[in-house]
C-alpha cells in the first residue's frame, strides 16, 4: 500500500470520524486484510482507536474547526443533504460551497454526470475519483479551519461561473431578514455565486435558527429553497413562505 493511498485513507477517516473495515475496502478498492493492517498501523501511531470491525479517528488540538463541527446535529444534516441531492439533475452545473452539510451531499451525487464547482477541499476530496463529474476548484488562499479556498482570487473567479443550482450553508438567522455567516470575508463570494445561479438553495439545520452570525449572507427573498429538518418552528416556516421561499423539511 503506497504512502499516498495511506494518506488518503487517513484523511477519509478524519472526515468520517468512524469507519468500518468494509467501508474502507469498498471506497479504496483494497482487500479486507489490507484494511485491517492499515488500521492496526494507524492505531499503533495513536491516530485512531480500533474497535471490532472498524475504527474511530482520535481528535487532537490540530483538528480543524470544520472537523470539530462534523458530528453536530449529524442525523439532521444527513437527512437534509439527502433531500438536497434530490434537487440535482444529471448533466447540470452546480456550485457546492463549504460546510459539513454541503459536504454530505457528495455521497448522493458522486455517481451522476455533473459539473461541480467548489471552494471546499473536503468536497473536492470526496468527488475527485468520480469519473462522471467534471470538478472545478475556484482557487484562492487555503483556510485551514474551514478546509476551503477563500480570498481575492476566489472572489474574482466566482464571477466567472454560471450554474443551474447553488448549494451552501449558513451560521445563523435574523428574523424576517435573512441568513448569516460568521466570516465577513466570504460575503462577496456568496454574492457573486448567487448572481449567476438559476436556483439558490440553503441547507440549514433547525438549531441554527437560534444563532445570529456576523453578517447577512443571503436575504430571504433571494432564496429558492430552504432545506431543513423537522424541528423547525412554524414561525420560521411562515416567515420564509411569506418571502416566497420554498421550505423543504427533510424526514
Amino acid at each position: 500500500m503506497t504512502k499516498d493511498l495511506q494518506k488518503k485513507m487517513l484523511e477519509y477517516i478524519q472526515i468520517q470520524k468512524t469507519v468500518t473495515t468494509g467501508e474502507l475496502c469498498d471506497k479504496f478498492n483494497i482487500s479486507e486484510s489490507s484494511s485491517r493492517r492499515f488500521l492496526q498501523k494507524m492505531s499503533d501511531q495513536g491516530k485512531i482507536q480500533r474497535f471490532h470491525g472498524g475504527a474511530i479517528f482520535l481528535e487532537d488540538e490540530d483538528s480543524s474547526e470544520i472537523q470539530k463541527r462534523y458530528h453536530v446535529c449529524e442525523k439532521e444534516k444527513e437527512s437534509i443533504a439527502k433531500k438536497a441531492a434530490e434537487l440535482i439533475k444529471p448533466n447540470t452545473t452546480i456550485i457546492l460551497l463549504g460546510g459539513t452539510t454541503v459536504y454530505r451531499i457528495c455521497k448522493y451525487i458522486k455517481h451522476m454526470k455533473l459539473t461541480v464547482i467548489t471552494n471546499s477541499m473536503i468536497v473536492f476530496k470526496e468527488l475527485q475519483s468520480s469519473k462522471g463529474i467534471q470538478l472545478v476548484l475556484l482557487g484562492g488562499e487555503y483556510n485551514r479551519d474551514e478546509e476551503e479556498l477563500c480570498g481575492v482570487l476566489t472572489n474574482n473567479n466566482s464571477k466567472l461561473f454560471a450554474c443551474d443550482h447553488l448549494f451552501f450553508g449558513a451560521a445563523g438567522y435574523i428574523r424576517n431578514t435573512g441568513f448569516t455567516t460568521s466570516d465577513m470575508n466570504s460575503l462577496q463570494m456568496y454574492s457573486e455565486c448567487m448572481a449567476l445561479a438559476k436556483q439558490v438553495t440553503l441547507v440549514f439545520d433547525s438549531s441554527k435558527f437560534e444563532e445570529r452570525g456576523k453578517a447577512i449572507t443571503v436575504n430571504n427573498k433571494e432564496l429558492t429553497y430552504l432545506i431543513t429538518d423537522s424541528k423547525i418552528k412554524d414561525v420560521y416556516v411562515n416567515e420564509l413562505k411569506k418571502a416566497h421561499v420554498q421550505v423543504i423539511v427533510a424526514d
